[in-house]
């Protein structure tokens, strides 16, 4: 099936290339207003937390939240919130330079915003798409968004450099507006009404699904990706590029390209691997890759190569882009495999619950990984923060083993009749 003939995955795809360029360009251009601010990993570090503790208070109740009510109106409503949020930084910072703490309030708002609205864009392809399709359709929608950030981080350090931060803002705003109309043309597939309970009662089956050894096992997979692996590179790319080996900005920028690249690039693997694997095999061959890639980062602990790498600017980008590349490229593959599997394993009418309570695990384990690597790169020894994304890797092929290949979605009341 041609999947773009259904109209409402085409706008959603095209819709979130825009919006993720928007985001694109305020996370990169925020990434290096901040080290130029504070000129800590660390305190970088904080502002990535700040952004998701919404998601360990709010999470359990945003799931029902995104269950009960229209979603197309939790998507327009948010977008709409969001982009005037921007609006009034703008006109707040016109008056001053936008500090620190402007900073931590902006991250702050956009992570409660965050916290209903992610959990929700997780159920749209499951409601517009057959479960068949599913694979498909969110390889397709993950290269979409890879993109829309393959075109950023180039034009962002230009127009951060030639127009500033509050330039960015306003771009990012105006593609809030814009995702906003987009999406009051969507159209979902309908879902069986079932018996309205309480609150406290979608709460806890959204809870209660997680007593699935293999629903639990996959959820904790995913969590340590941010305690002990992500932030390895989403910490530690700009500080060791502009701390460590006193980069450029430009420097950063492609790296930061070749990263998407590395994303967009699964558009070649995933249909091969899923010619020949199920979805677990592909999670353990995916991660395979990934760890390749961290390994890859122990060449920095020889000193010749280091100072070599210092020493050359070109090999130094040469060297990190490709590390960035064989890691990204695997973890794409593996988002993909991995998201297919928490479709298909969870039905369709308890998807907000379980996307909102992975958030908030998710949530968790991002910020016990940037303190953790946000400390281990500031004592500007690269090596262990390596090491600690090895061990994480090996935890997380340990949790695969406990994952089978999945027939049945699991609902609240299907694990009530065991």
């Amino acid at each position: 099936m041609n999947l773009f003939k259904n109209r409402t995955f085409s706008l959603f795809v095209s819709g979130s290339i825009i919006t993720i360029m928007g985001d694109a360009f305020l996370d990169f251009a925020l990434a290096l207003y901040i080290l130029k601010l504070t000129g800590s990993a660390s305190k970088f570090a904080f502002i990535l937390t700040l952004a998701v503790i919404p998601n360990i208070v709010l999470g359990p109740i945003a799931g029902v939240i995104v269950d009960r009510l229209d979603k197309k109106k939790i998507l327009v409503g948010f977008d709409l919130i969001r982009g005037v949020v921007l609006v009034l930084f703008i006109a707040l910072s016109s008056k001053g330079s936008l500090g620190i703490t402007g900073i931590y309030i902006m991250a702050i708002i956009f992570g409660i915003c965050s916290v209903i609205y992610q959990p929700c864009v997780s159920t749209v392809i499951p409601h517009i798409l057959e479960r068949e399709d599913l694979v498909k359709g969110n390889m397709i929608y993950r290269t979409a968004l890879q993109i829309g950030q393959i075109i950023a981080p180039m034009i962002a350090a230009l127009i951060y450099h030639s127009k500033g931060i509050e330039f960015v803002i306003g771009i990012d705003a105006v593609t809030f507006f814009l995702m906003a109309f987009i999406a009051t043309l969507y159209k979902f597939k309908d879902i069986p009404n079932r018996k309205r309970n309480s609150v406290f009662s979608d709460i806890k089956s959204g809870i209660t699904l997680f007593k699935d050894k293999q629903i639990f096992s996959l959820a904790l997979n995913g969590m340590f990706s941010y305690v002990f692996v992500l932030p390895l590179f989403t910490v530690g790319m700009p500080f060791i590029i502009k701390n460590i080996f006193n980069g450029s900005d430009q420097n950063y920028s492609v790296v930061q390209t070749a990263i998407s690249i590395a994303s967009v690039s699964m558009v070649l693997t995933i249909p091969r691997i899923n010619k020949k694997m199920n979805e677990i095999k592909a999670l353990n061959f995916s991660m395979s890759g990934m760890l390749l890639g961290i390994a890859s980062m122990l060449l920095l602990a020889n000193g010749t190569i280091f100072s070599y790498l210092k020493e050359n600017n070109l090999m130094m980008v040469v060297f990190l882009v490709v590390v960035s590349f064989v890691f990204y490229l695997s973890f794409a593959n593996y988002g993909v495999f991995y998201l297919t599997i928490s479709q298909k394993k969870v039905n369709s009418e308890f998807l907000g619950r379980y996307n909102s309570m992975l958030l908030m695990m998710f949530a968790i384990g991002s910020i016990l990984g940037n303190f953790i690597f946000g400390y281990l790169y500031d004592t500007k020894i690269i090596t262990y923060a390596v090491i600690v994304g090895i061990v994480g890797m090996i935890i997380k092929f340990a949790l695969n083993t406990l994952v089978k290949p999945i027939e049945e979605p699991v609902s609240e009341l299907s694990l009530n009749s065991d």
